[in-house]
Order: structure tokens, then sequence, then C-alpha cells
């Protein structure tokens, strides 16, 4: 008894601890258990473990106070424990000789009235007494806990109250390029069509309740969740202040774009900007009212379309609204109106002097004005200037900008003067002779500029062939020769050769203006080069290098042809016509009859690509990558990995025996630097000038193109697997080379 007990945690207000714990274990040495009970009958503490309890201190009054007349007496031990949140009361310990009633009253006395478990109370008391020991860890009262309000959800006014349409595929139909493709796609699909104040959804809200703790006091409802962006308007769609009515704010179509109720604008526009649309889905329009010409103009509105609308357009809409198409026009706009470039207005027919190709892809120089006669003082040509453009304007109200007009330029050549009266040029022949003429386009800061050189010269007249008679040609002018160019003889001219017969090998032509061959050129070390173009039969294993067009009658048989223009093989005389073999460079387009052999994989046909272009790129960029070999050799050998002023700083203090050296180096590697951006920039120009060149170009072959033809398109390249017939190859920014049938290309007007 002597012996001190550890101090409780129950205390009560006003009583020495010390003497409350004496008493206790006094009392209970006083009245023992009965004997029957033993610890194993005694039931385990009641655990209350989803609630955080606080012991609180609670206690009966004081020993020396009397207890009023009206209330029960209280126990001396009973203490309670709350939990934070207040739902739960809990006696530490139900003795055997409490009673209900004081229980209530201690209860009472610590201002717990709410929820009061009466049957596990009396339930505690039996088992109290019946065991002799106390009961520990009693839930005493229960409180009401507040009830959070349901998830919110969404009522419909669609066909299906719990589920709103998408508006994915309707989006994914109004950015379609081609109306054939959109309409064949947009006959089965289906749209919610919706007018402005139209109700398009109910979001609804669950209740909230309020709860109470044990001592009576309520427990408010925790506050209601900001609305996430599920339930957030979108696009075309309004929401009451009350935030539970959404309403369609433009006349379209309704659903669920981005996970947001929306109205899309039923708006047709295609990439040309030119025209609007109202995009008419099934079910049919007359299943629904049809809109007013106020609530289509808004839509509009909504949808960009402010210029080109057409009112009669929109009454068309509302008065024949159940016999509308697919695609019911509202809005126009104003196409461009193009330029018309300068012209020259000549005095003789110029551009005939390449004479037709007849039936077996022959020359045919018969009538074909080779050298145009004049006399002196003879007006030769005036130029036309070019007229401007207008720029158009989409239903956006976007302009659409029109191509800068060609300009003109007359230059006057040898034996011509040039003269100008009221802004305009005039070419006049000094003396009597042949005119010729040479078209060269250039770029000026103004915009393309057709040049046109015209000439009068004296005209040299071969009667038969150039050979040892003859010797090889030199001459100011224009050479005509009857016969033909036997092997190994030399012919050059400042104006155009004509040449009657054909070119044998190991001949070399040159002319400042045009070469026509009623015949074939032969041979591979047979070189032709003309400023501009080169007209002839059949070219066979020679070199043709020209400033203007390659127009071929038969074909092209393992030779090197570079042409400034376009190369042109129709392929007369024969099935088997066209490009077998070699390498053909064009920097506009290519047209054979047939392009290849099944027994010939060597045949190359580049258009859209000048080879001097090509040629420069490909030592660009192979100097590029020399001057990054060097300069990853001089970072290096000093040790750094990118040459900024904080790395040869530390390379400096790593290595200050090495300063000189870094120094010098570091100095090499900028002069690297700089020229490597010099060789970036190049590469740049020249890579854009090969774009365009590569946009405008195409290769067409009529006939047949054979496997294994390699077809370059500007920077783009590849090789046929199959055989093809009626093709055309042209470039996409996206895909490359593409392939298409001829008969789908349209033809220019």
């Amino acid at each position: 008894m002597g012996k001190k007990k550890k101090q409780s945690q129950d205390v009560q207000p006003g009583i020495d601890p010390l003497n409350q714990e004496i008493d206790q274990g006094l009392e209970e040495a006083e009245n023992p258990p009965p004997s029957g009970a033993s610890k194993r009958h005694q039931p385990p503490p009641q655990q209350t473990p989803d609630l955080a309890l606080t012991p609180q201190v609670l206690s009966s009054p004081e020993e020396n106070q009397e207890p009023k007349p009206t209330e029960p007496p209280v126990h001396p031990t009973l203490s309670l424990n709350l939990s934070d949140n207040g739902l739960k009361a809990i006696l530490r310990a139900v003795p055997p000789e409490i009673t209900l009633e004081g229980i209530h009253a201690f209860l009472e006395k610590n201002g717990v009235s709410f929820g009061l478990c009466e049957q596990r109370l009396q339930e505690a008391i039996n088992i109290a007494r019946e065991t002799g020991t106390p009961v520990r860890d009693v839930v005493a009262a229960k409180g009401k806990p507040a009830r959070k309000p349901a998830p919110p959800y969404f009522q419909y006014q669609s066909a299906d109250p719990d589920v709103c349409p998408s508006l994915d595929l309707i989006a994914r139909l109004l950015v379609l390029p081609d109306p054939a493709e959109l309409e064949a796609a947009a006959k089965e699909q289906t749209g919610w069509l919706v007018h402005p104040g139209d109700l398009l959804a109910t979001l609804t809200v669950g209740a909230e309740e309020p709860g109470m703790d044990v001592r009576g006091q309520p427990i408010p409802p925790e506050p209601i969740q900001t609305p996430g962006t599920e339930i957030l308007p979108g696009p075309g769609v309004r929401i009451a202040s009350n935030g539970t009515l959404f309403t369609a704010a433009l006349w379209g179509y309704a659903g669920l774009q981005n996970d947001q109720l929306s109205v899309l604008a039923p708006i047709w526009v295609p990439l040309d900007g030119l025209a609007a649309f109202f995009l008419n889905l099934s079910p049919p329009a007359s299943t629904s009212l049809p809109p007013s010409p106020d609530e289509i103009r808004a839509t509009l509105a909504a949808a960009g379309i402010i210029s080109g609308i057409r009112e009669e357009a929109i009454q068309d809409v509302c008065s024949k609204w159940e016999r509308l198409s697919i695609l019911a026009p509202l809005a126009y706009g104003r196409p461009p109106i193009p330029p018309q470039d300068g012209t020259p207005g000549f005095s003789f027919e110029f551009q005939l002097q390449a004479g037709a190709i007849q039936s077996d892809g022959s020359i045919d120089f018969k009538e074909r004005n080779l050298f145009p006669p004049v006399k002196k003082d003879a007006l030769l040509a005036r130029s036309i200037p070019p007229v401007p453009g207008k720029p158009g304007q989409t239903v956006r109200g976007e302009e659409i900008p029109t191509t800068v007009p060609i300009g003109i330029a007359l230059e006057a050549g040898e034996n011509v003067r040039l003269q100008e009266s009221n802004g305009a040029q005039q070419l006049y022949a000094d003396i009597d002779g042949g005119a010729s003429v040479q078209i060269f386009e250039i770029a000026t800061p103004d915009g393309p500029v057709k040049r046109y050189n015209v000439a009068v010269h004296p005209v040299a007249q071969i009667a038969g062939d150039v050979n040892y008679h003859t010797g090889n040609i030199n001459f100011l002018g224009n050479v005509e020769i009857r016969g033909s160019v036997t092997s190994g003889f030399h012919v050059s001219a400042t104006g155009d050769i004509s040449i009657s017969g054909s070119v044998e090998n190991a001949v070399r032509l040159q002319a400042g203006g045009n070469i026509t061959i009623r015949q074939g050129i032969l041979g591979q070390d047979t070189h032709v080069k003309a400023a501009g173009a080169v007209a002839a039969k059949f070219i066979h294993h020679a070199r043709v290098q020209t400033g203007g067009d390659v127009v071929v009658g038969s074909y092209i048989h393992n030779a090197h042809i570079h042409s400034k223009g376009s190369v042109v093989v129709e392929g007369r005389g024969g099935s088997g016509g066209g490009i077998v073999g070699g390498e053909t460079w064009a920097h506009k387009s290519i047209t054979s009859r047939n392009a290849g052999s099944e027994r010939n994989t060597s045949t190359f046909l580049a258009a859209g690509t000048d080879l001097d272009l090509h040629t420069r790129y490909d030592k660009v960029e192979q100097c590029t990558l020399q001057v990054d070999a060097f300069l990853r050799n001089l970072l290096n050998a000093i040790g750094l990995k990118t040459l900024t002023a904080d790395e040869v700083r530390r390379a400096v203090l790593l290595n200050p025996s090495r300063k000189h050296a870094i120094v010098h180096y570091v100095k090499k590697a900028n002069q690297l630097m700089q020229q490597r951006k010099k060789y970036a920039q190049e590469k740049q120009v020249l890579g854009a000038q090969m774009r365009t060149s590569a946009a405008e170009a195409n290769l067409s072959v009529p006939g047949t193109i054979h496997a294994q033809v390699r077809i370059r398109i500007g920077q783009n390249e590849t090789r046929t697997q199959n055989s093809f017939k009626n093709t055309v190859f042209r470039t996409n920014p996206d895909k490359g080379i593409i392939q298409t049938s001829l008969s789908d290309t349209p033809k220019k007007s």
C-alpha cells in the first residue's frame, strides 16, 4: 500500500491526484471481483480506430460538494474522451456499481446531449456487473456527420439525356480541303442542330445536409468543390447565373469538343478562302426548324466570315430549308485579278525558228523562217509594258495578293540600236541581214523580267558538209549548213546554227543563239552547247548543254543532257521513242513519251533541278562537312567542347603553359566558324532556289515509264519499282515525290 502508483491521467478538478489514486487502489482492494470472474471472461476494450481521440479530463464533482437533490449521484471515477470532430463520446471505463442514470448525469454535466447510445451503455453496465470489472472504452454517444452533395452530372436535351454527341467528326469534316471528299464523308454523318437560346443541358448538383456533434452543435457541410473544366461551357455556349443551365449562344451543331459542351459553327470554307458554305448534315434539315437570317449572320460572324456575304444566299437557306444540299453557299470572296506580263511586239515571227517536228521525228526546215530577213533601219520590236493585277479578298476579309507581272526589257544585240519613246523601248536594224532573238529571264528587286536580246547578223551559208573542204567554222553571225558536220570538226557562231543533216562523233558545236539539227546528234565525244534552245531528231551518246529548251523528235539514248529550260521528247517515228539511259537534267520540267527500258536500268531523270545549282549545293555541303571536321579537330586539340569565352578561359587556367597555342587555335576556329556561316547562308539560298524550281516542275510520261528509273525532282529522289503508264511525277512538301495519272492533271487554259 505504501508503494507509489503512477499518477492517473483522469484527474478530477479540485482533487489531489495522488490522494485520488490511493483511494481508488484501497477501494479495489476492499472490493475484489467475484471469485468466478477471471481475465479471460473480461471483454476486450472497445476500440474506435476510425477516429482520432483526444483525452479530455472530465470528472465528477468534488467530494466536499453535496449533489443537488434533483440530480442523481455521479460516480467519482468516470472520465470521457471526445473525438477531434466531435462525432464520438467515449467513456474510459464503466464500473460495476454505476447506473444508467448516473452516466446520463455525468454526460449531461459534460455537455454531451445528442446521439446517446442507450442500448450500448446498458449492455456495458450489465457486463460490468456480471464480471465485477469495469468495461473500458464504451461509446456513449455518436454525432451525425454532415452529408456531402452528390457529384454534379449533366442531363442533355439530345436524343439520349445521359449522352452528349461528339463534335470531333464534324470538326474534321470542316477542315477537309476537297468539296467532293467532304460531301462523300458527310452523307452518313448526323448532327445536333440548335438555335440561339435552346437549352442544351442541365447541371444537377446533389443536396447537402449539415451534421450534429455529440454536444448538439451543428456541423456545417464541406464546401462544394469548384467545378472542373468538364462542366465549363465551351465556344458557342452560355451558362446561367445559377451555374446549372447551359444554352446555345449561336446557331450550329451542339456536342462535346475537347470535353466541353460547345456549339460549332456549321460553316465550311475551302482552302482558298473564296467561299463559305453551310454544312447541312443528316438527319435532313427538314426535321429541325430553319434558322432566321439574323441567326445565320451571327453564326457567320462567329466563324470569322465578314466579307462577301450574300443576302440572297441567306434567304435561300431559310426559304429552301427542306431542299438544301450538303453544301449550301452563304458568302463568296473576291478572287485576285492576275497581272498582264510585259510582252514584245515583233515585226517578224521570231518564235518559229526551231522548225516543226515531222512524223519520223526529224526537224522540218521548210517555211520556218530560219533567219527572218530584215532591212536596215527597220523596226524590229517594240515593248508593251506589264499591267499590274489587283489583289483579292477572302470571306474572312484577308487580302489575297496577286502575282507580280513579268516585266520586259529589250536589249540591242549586234547591229541593232535601242530607242525609247513615251516609256516604250524600240529596236531598229543597223544593217541588212537575218534577225535572231535570245530570251533570258532575270530576277530584279522589282520582280522577274524577261530580256529579249535581238541581233541582226549576216548569214553564213555552207552549201554542203562541214569537212576538210570547209574546215572549222567560226562566224560572227548566223550559220546555215545545208549538209552535215562530219566527225572531228567544230562550228562556232555568235548567232544561230542550222544544220540540214546530222552531227557526227567528236564534233564541237557552240552557238550564241539556238541550234537546230534536222537529223540527229551522234557520238559520246560530241559536245553541243547553245545559249538558246537545241532541237534535233535524236541524241545518241552525246553531251548537250543549253540555256533554253531541248526538243527531240524521236529519242535520247545514253546521252548527258543539261537544260536550263525544259526537255521534251516527242517519241515519234516508232513506239520505242523516249529517254533511255544516261542523265537528263532540266531546270524546269521533263516530258518524254517513254522513259527507261526493260534492259536498261541506268536511266536518270532530274526535273526542277538545275545541274549547276545542284553541283554548287553539293560542293557547299561537302565544304561544310570539311569545316566541321577541321573545327572538331581544333577543339579537341585544345580540349574544348564548345567555342565559348568561358570554355577558353577555363582551358587557359588549366593549361597556362599552352596559353599562346590555345589562343592561336581559337583564332583559327573563329575563322572556320565564319567560313561555316558563309557556307550555311549560301546553302540556304541555293536550297530556296532549288525548292522554288521543284515546286513548279514535273516529270510527265504519256507512254510507259519502266522499273528502276531514278527520278529526282528538286532535292527529293526516288526509283520506280514497277512499270507505269500515263504517269506524272511532282513534289509534295510533306510527302516528297508523288505519282498521279496524267488524266487527273488539270489542263492549262
